[in-house]
């Protein structure tokens, strides 16, 4: 079992499931610290891993990245703060960051699905024109079908 697999997200210890290739839609994550790109091994939600590190980061110390992935077909990047949890030549760097904001988050999500196989949930922006106050979406009678006219 992996460091990473404890954190969550693991198959069951299986290296080659956890190491497979992604589906088609899922490509691989690449993160930008200092100014390099760097493949990422495993990316979990909070936490990823770079096998082959060869920047200047130190154990224990906090730094600032960009994180570039595709979720549902549309490139996503975002910039964060993690600290450096583990590095050694044969782990790499292992780093945890901070959540991210709330719809990079759910995007990270997203991709973390598609690269399992599974679909991902629905988003609120897929939605769009559903709920712009007309009749039966709870727009101007407040949701369960009373008139707030009438309430008062």
């Amino acid at each position: 079992m992996t460091f990473l697999s404890k954190l969550g997200g693991s198959t069951g210890g299986d290296p080659a499931a956890d190491s497979a290739d992604p589906p088609d839609g899922a490509g691989t994550a690449r993160v930008e610290i200092d100014s390099a790109t760097f493949e990422i091994a495993d990316l979990k939600v909070r936490s990823f891993r770079i096998p082959k590190y060869d920047g200047g980061l130190i154990a224990r110390q906090h730094f600032t990245f960009v994180l570039h992935f595709e979720a549902g077909g549309e490139e996503v990047a975002f910039s964060g703060r993690g600290v450096v949890i583990r590095l050694d030549r044969r782990t790499g760097l292992v780093a945890r960051f901070f959540a991210p904001q709330p719809y990079y988050d759910g995007r990270l999500v997203d991709y973390l699905m598609e690269r399992r196989g599974v679909r991902p949930r629905r988003r609120r922006s897929d939605d769009a024109g559903e709920g712009d106050g007309g009749e039966g979406d709870g727009g101007a009678d407040g949701g369960d079908g009373t008139d707030a006219a009438a309430v008062r």
